[in-house]
Order: structure tokens, then C-alpha cells, then sequence
């Protein structure tokens, strides 16, 4: 094998465990808002889960267009917790934790940019192999 291969097959690796990451984070993250959409009787989160579940078969498929709602959702759900933090008076316990959360979720969309900077790279013969079961020997899981 050349230079060239060995770098197309790490991006094909790169790209699988950070799909598995990210539907891992995605179908928690959709589970959640389906719950608080049952609970809360409310079509806000219902209409959250349904943007979730098109990023979710974005990843799934590695579509760049459908994987970039997960983004969409991403970037307004720290907005809104952002702008929360200003218009509600909380305690301080609250104020950190909402911290770490918006932490943790542009992380999420960091791993996803890098996700999508994958599917850029790969020719449409290297995803089509990725969407027809393609999986590495070994994988990792990609935490940066």
C-alpha cells in the first residue's frame, strides 16, 4: 500500500468511530427529549426529537446535509441555555452545571464538525463502502 491509501483508510477510521461516538451521544440525547416531549406534553421537544432523529439518520447513512440538523440543534440548544442563564435567577449549583452542559455540547458539535470535515475528504466510493457495513479490524473510540 502507498502513502495516499494509508491516509484514505485512517479518515475511513476516523470517520466510523467518530459515527459511533456521536450516534451513541445522538440516541441518548433523542431518548431524553422524546421522554420530556411524553412528559411534559409539550410539541416543543417532540419537534426537538424528530430535528434529532434526521441528524441520527444523517450520521447513520454518512449524509453530510442531514447530519448538519444534529449541528443545527446543537448550536440553539446552547443559545438557549446561555440566554436562560441571563433571564432566570438560579442558584449558583444550577449556573455550573448548565455551565458543563454547554461545555459538553460544543464538544459534541466539535466532534461533528470533525465528522463532517470526514465526509468532505472521502470520495463517494469510500462512503458508499462506509454506508454498505465497512468497519475497521480494530476502532477506537474518538474522544478529541
Amino acid at each position: 500500500m502507498d502513502i495516499e491509501n494509508n491516509n484514505v483508510i485512517d479518515v475511513k477510521v476516523n470517520a466510523w468511530s467518530t459515527k459511533r461516538t456521536l450516534l451513541l451521544i445522538a440516541c441518548i440525547d433523542f431518548i431524553f427529549n422524546l421522554l420530556a416531549s411524553l412528559f411534559t406534553e409539550s410539541p416543543v421537544y417532540f419537534i426537538v426529537s424528530l430535528v434529532i432523529l434526521l441528524g441520527i439518520y444523517g450520521l447513520q447513512q454518512y449524509k453530510y446535509c442531514l447530519s448538519t440538523f444534529y449541528g443545527v440543534y446543537l448550536i440553539f440548544q446552547v443559545l438557549v441555555r446561555f440566554i436562560l442563564l441571563f433571564y432566570i435567577d438560579t442558584s449558583t449549583l444550577f449556573i455550573i452545571f448548565t455551565y458543563c452542559i454547554i461545555v459538553f455540547d460544543i464538544w459534541i458539535f466539535w466532534l461533528l464538525k470533525k465528522f463532517l470535515g470526514y465526509l468532505k475528504v472521502l470520495s463517494d466510493e469510500e462512503l458508499d463502502d462506509l454506508r454498505n457495513g465497512w468497519a475497521p479490524n480494530v476502532f477506537t473510540v474518538i474522544y478529541y
